[in-house]
C-alpha cells in the first residue's frame, strides 16, 4: 500500500503537489483552533509514515521543477555579465588603437589573436576573466572582442558555438577619399607625375597590391566625378590598375587600410571630365567582384576575417 502510495506521488505535477501541500499547511495552521478533545487526539496520532513520505515526495518534485529555472537564471545572469565586460572591453580598444595604433597580436606564432592584458593599467583597471573562468579574447582580424562561453571551447566540436563576441571596430567600409597633389600643379591632373587618391578603409584589407586588376578595381569602385548621380563610372576609367603603366595601384603594408591609386598617366582634365574636389565621390559598388560570388575571397574585397565591405555610401573625395 506504501509502495503504490508513493508511485502515485512521485507521478504528481507540480500543481496538484501545491495543492496537497496547501493541505496539510492549512491542517498544521488550523490545529489550534479545534476542541481540545480532538486537537490532543491529532496529537496524539501525529503524521502517519505513509503522510511523511507524500510530504517529502511532493518537496522533491518542486524542488526538480524549480530546478531548471534557477539554473536558467544562473545562466542567464552570467551571459549578462560576460557581454558587461566585452562592452567595457571594447571600448578600452577602441580608445587604444585611437592613441596607439593597431592592438598588438601577442600569439607565438601570430595568429590575430591575442588577451586584454595591454589594457591593463591604462584602459582597464584589471584583466577580467569570463565567468566561466577563461580570459576574453582579442580577435584582431575580425576586429571584436569574445567569450568562449560556457562550453569553454573556442572550437565547434558539436556544433554548439556559443562564443559571446562584441566588435570593437566599425564593419569594414570606405571611409575616405583625398586627393594627392603629387605634382603640386594645384589641380586634379598627370602633368609629370600623376595625382593620387588615397583611399582609407575602417579595416584592414586582405588583399595586396597585386589584387587590384582592372577586373576586380572596376567591380570594386565606382566614381562619380562631378558629383551626379548620372556621370558614375568604373574607377578604371580615371586611375591605373595593375600592370597598365608605371604606377600600380598600392595597398600599403605598412597600414593595409589604405589604398592608393595614379590617375591615368593620359588623364587631362581639359579633354575627359574633370574630377570635382568636393564634389566628386566614390563608392564600393561590388565587394565581390568580377565573379559575383561572397562565397570565394579571391576577389572579395574584405576584411582579414572575410567580412566583404560594405557597399553603396557616397565618399566625397576632398583635398589633401
Amino acid at each position: 500500500m506504501i509502495q503504490l502510495e508513493l508511485m502515485a506521488a512521485q507521478q504528481l505535477t507540480p500543481t496538484i503537489c501545491l495543492i496537497w501541500l496547501r493541505i496539510y499547511l492549512f491542517r498544521i495552521r488550523m490545529l489550534p483552533f479545534f476542541p481540545n478533545s480532538v486537537k490532543g487526539e491529532i496529537m496524539k496520532k501525529g503524521f502517519t509514515l505513509i503522510e511523511l513520505l507524500v510530504v517529502i515526495t511532493i518537496l522533491a518534485v518542486l524542488a526538480g521543477a524549480a530546478l531548471p529555472y534557477v539554473q536558467n537564471y544562473v545562466e542567464e545572469s552570467r551571459i549578462a555579465k560576460a557581454k558587461t565586460d566585452l562592452e567595457e572591453i571594447a571600448r578600452a580598444l577602441a580608445v587604444y588603437e585611437t592613441r596607439e595604433g593597431d592592438y598588438p597580436d601577442l600569439g607565438a606564432p601570430a595568429d590575430g589573436l591575442s588577451d586584454v592584458s595591454q589594457l591593463t593599467g591604462r584602459y582597464l583597471n584589471k584583466s577580467p576573466i569570463d565567468p566561466w573562468g577563461r580570459p576574453y579574447v582579442v580577435d584582431i582580424n575580425a576586429g571584436s572582442v569574445y567569450s568562449t562561453g560556457p562550453d569553454r571551447d573556442d572550437t565547434d566540436p558539436a556544433g554548439k558555438y556559443d562564443n559571446i563576441s562584441f566588435p570593437y571596430q566599425p564593419p569594414l567600409a570606405l571611409v575616405s577619399a583625398k586627393w594627392i597633389d603629387r605634382n603640386q600643379s594645384g589641380s586634379v591632373d598627370a602633368q609629370n607625375v600623376p595625382d593620387q587618391i588615397q583611399l582609407t578603409f575602417s579595416r584592414k584589407l586582405s588583399k595586396a597590391s597585386a589584387d587590384c586588376t582592372q577586373t576586380n578595381l572596376a567591380a570594386w569602385l565606382t566614381i562619380s566625378p562631378d558629383g551626379q548621380a548620372g556621370s558614375e563610372v568604373d574607377i578604371t576609367d580615371f586611375v591605373q590598375h595593375v600592370g597598365e603603366g608605371v604606377y600600380d595601384p598600392v595597398i600599403l603594408t605598412s597600414n593595409p587600410k589604405v589604398m592608393v591609386l595614379s590617375l591615368n598617366d593620359n588623364y587631362d582634365p581639359t579633354v575627359d571630365p574633370e574630377i570635382l574636389l568636393g564634389a566628386a565621390y566614390i563608392y564600393v559598388d561590388d565587394p565581390t567582384g568580377t565573379d559575383a560570388d561572397a562565397t570565394t575571397d579571391l576577389d572579395n574585397l574584405s576584411d582579414l576575417a572575410t567580412n566583404l565591405s560594405l557597399q553603396d555610401q557616397n565618399v566625397t573625395i576632398l583635398p589633401q
